[in-house]
C-alpha cells in the first residue's frame, strides 16, 4: 500500500512538473534547458520507481571510490616523499 501511494505520488508530481515547465520552456525557446529538464526529471523518476519496485539503488560514493582506488597508492607514494 505505502509503495502504491508513493509510486502514485511520484508520477503526478511528474506530471505536473512536465505540465507546467516544460511548455514554457518550449514557448521561450529555451531548448538546452529543455533536455536539462528532461534528463533530470527522468533520472529521478528512475531512481524514484527503482526506490518503489526494491531495487538496489547503488551509492555515488562508491562509484567515487572505485575511479580513485588506483591512483591511492601514488598519492601515498608522493605524500610520503613530501
Amino acid at each position: 500500500m505505502k509503495n502504491t501511494l508513493f509510486f502514485l505520488f511520484v508520477t503526478a508530481t511528474t506530471l505536473i512538473i512536465c505540465v507546467t515547465v516544460i511548455p514554457n520552456l518550449l514557448k521561450k525557446r529555451l531548448y538546452p534547458e529543455f533536455w536539462v529538464s528532461i534528463v533530470a526529471l527522468g533520472l529521478s523518476l528512475l531512481i524514484s520507481f527503482s526506490k518503489v519496485f526494491d531495487f538496489s539503488v547503488p551509492n555515488p560514493s562508491d562509484l567515487i571510490l572505485w575511479i580513485y582506488s588506483p591512483l591511492k597508492g601514488l598519492i601515498q607514494g608522493l605524500l610520503k616523499q613530501g
